[in-house]
């Protein structure tokens, strides 16, 4: 919420707020610097419906925010196997996606799959 109010004050400012967590952030001077710059104190804005142009009937809290996308994607990580390579040795799948491998289960992950299921 920070964040939010913070960059919407900076949407017309050029001061640089730190909204992270632990710090001493002054949101009096902030809601201050909001309603200077046109907007409501708290940060809500009153909203049209952009189909039938009627003004919703709520306060609704907006602003722009900042992320990062994830680099490691599910689809990357993802592998199995029912059949394949197998160790002479120990007769188990053979280790690593690049050698076509797969993973070798333990008895508490093997009871989860069969209630799965």
């Amino acid at each position: 919420m920070l964040e939010l109010v913070c960059s919407k004050a900076r949407c017309f400012n050029e001061k640089k707020y730190d909204a992270t967590p632990f710090n001493n952030l002054d949101m009096e001077a902030v809601s201050k610097e909001l309603h200077q710059g046109g907007f409501q104190r708290h940060g809500w804005e009153m909203l049209m419906n952009g189909a039938t142009g009627k003004k919703i009937n709520a306060q609704i809290f907006i602003g722009p925010t900042y992320y990062q996308r994830l680099k490691h994607m599910v689809a990357d990580k993802y592998h199995q196997r029912s059949t394949g390579i197998t160790q002479t040795l120990t007769r188990q799948p053979t280790e690593g996606r690049s050698k076509e491998g797969g993973l070798r289960s333990n008895e508490a992950f093997v009871i989860i799959l069969i209630a799965l299921v």
